[in-house]
């Protein structure tokens, strides 16, 4: 195997812009990159605050956080809509309470209604919601500073959209790429937009998901920078989110195999023993972290979790009828049929054409041995297909780290090689 580099391999990112040597008008320029992206990040924040989608999530995580309060029945439930009534339009909260069916349809909106006449429905959707702990204290946490937990909603996920944006543009920042890309992939991976009610973007969804993508991407740059911190990550990451047990266990994989630099020696014995304890260690606490979430916080089982999400939500899922023929094709395998469908119209779909026609070229067994093309490509490519295989229904806000770290290793490549052959020296 050649030691050349590959284009599509990270610089080392433990440069230092401002060190000794360095003329005074590079510094200057790198400030006024820095500023760039923290401009960026800050607008995202703010749109994603101020341009709210006010979907029906956020009566779950207002109900979840105010159950954790302490309230229960009736005046639990009339607290939980107050709120939400509070923050929305008339229109808005015709929708959300099932008044309204022009835009969810008629099955939902009975779902919904039936949802907000009562409060034991209310409390059966919770054990799908209350397993996002760090989130709901997240929403806890800005309730305490002094604001309403429908305005918590708005600040967690505008924030973390801001700060997913802001570790976007760092990373641009290392890999010495065009920060002009920056505003091209938050809108390619759909973090953030003006017309947040009709896109439904990352900001501005009443979701753990902005707080869950910027934690994944955090992941990825950590495993980046050496195997501790990867390993660290990964066994935190199902604290983001529970199917992040699948991101943990890619990941994990992603580092041990890539471990050997091109060209370098061999690792001694000692070290490839230490290193493959550390990769199990790291994958049992997070499988533990996985196992103790979903059994302490009352989630429901995945087989009424995809009977919910694919055969019709029910107002009561402790009692809904479940589907015992998994080769009936309108019970478990029209989904992925749909799920297909949804893939091909989501904006991402350009972005994962393009990674796999690269991939289609290169030598994967070198690509793999690389860090950067290992972490920031295989991984996310085997959390998106895993995770489609298992639970098959592709929402954007569900991938958009993967989408961002792809769009990293292709602006990389293409950057490095001026668009001549982006797998020219991955061979």
């Amino acid at each position: 195997m050649s030691s050349t580099a590959s284009p599509l391999s990270a610089p080392s990112l433990s440069a230092n812009p401002t060190r000794p040597g360095v003329p005074l008008p590079d510094v200057i320029s790198g400030l006024r990159g820095l500023v760039f992206v923290i401009v960026c990040a800050a607008m995202v924040a703010v749109i994603g605050y101020k341009k709210p989608a006010n979907d029906w999530d956020m009566i779950a995580y207002v109900g979840s956080a105010l159950h954790d309060e302490g309230m229960r029945g009736e005046a639990w439930r009339a607290e939980t809509y107050a709120q939400v009534r509070a923050e929305v339009t008339d229109h808005e909260y015709a929708q959300l309470v099932g008044e309204d069916s022009s835009v969810s349809g008629e099955q939902i909106a009975q779902y919904r209604a039936a949802v907000a006449r009562d409060s034991r429905a209310l409390e059966q959707q919770l054990p799908f919601y209350r397993v996002k702990l760090v989130y709901i204290e997240l929403l806890k946490g800005a309730h305490r500073l002094g604001l309403s937990y429908v305005k918590a909603t708005y600040a967690v996920s505008g924030g973390f959209a801001g700060a997913m944006a802001l570790l976007f543009g760092l990373l641009l920042i290392r890999l010495r790429l065009p920060l002009l890309l920056l505003p091209v992939g938050i809108a390619a991976a759909n973090i953030c937009a003006v017309n947040n009610a009709a896109l439904h973007s990352l900001a501005s969804l009443a979701t753990p998901d902005a707080f869950s993508c910027f934690c994944a991407l955090a992941c990825l740059w950590l495993a980046l920078r050496n195997d501790r911190m990867g390993f660290v990550a990964a066994a935190l990451a199902p604290l983001a989110r529970p199917d992040f047990i699948i991101l943990s266990a890619a990941l994990i994989a992603a580092i041990l195999y890539s471990r050997p630099d091109e060209g370098a020696a061999p690792s001694r014995p000692r070290e490839s023993d230490n290193s493959l304890m550390s990769g199990a260690l790291s994958l049992a606490c997070a499988a533990a972290i996985y196992i103790m979430q979903n059994h302490f916080l009352g989630a429901y089982s995945f087989v009424t979790l995809f009977n919910f999400s694919f055969m019709g939500f029910a107002p009561y899922p402790e009692t809904m009828a479940i589907s015992h023929n998994p080769r009936n094709p309108r019970d478990y395998l029209f989904p992925y049929a749909l799920m297909a469908k949804q893939l091909f119209e989501s904006r991402h779909f350009v972005i994962y054409g393009l990674v796999i026609a690269v991939l289609a070229k290169s030598d994967l067994r070198a690509l793999a041995r690389d860090r950067f093309s290992a972490v920031f490509v295989f991984t996310p490519l085997a959390y998106v297909a895993i995770h489609l295989s298992v639970f098959p229904e592709y929402f954007e806000r569900f991938f958009t780290f993967a989408v961002v770290a792809l769009f990293l290793w292709l602006a990389r490549g293409l950057i490095q090689t001026g668009g001549r052959d982006l797998t020219a020296n991955a061979k």
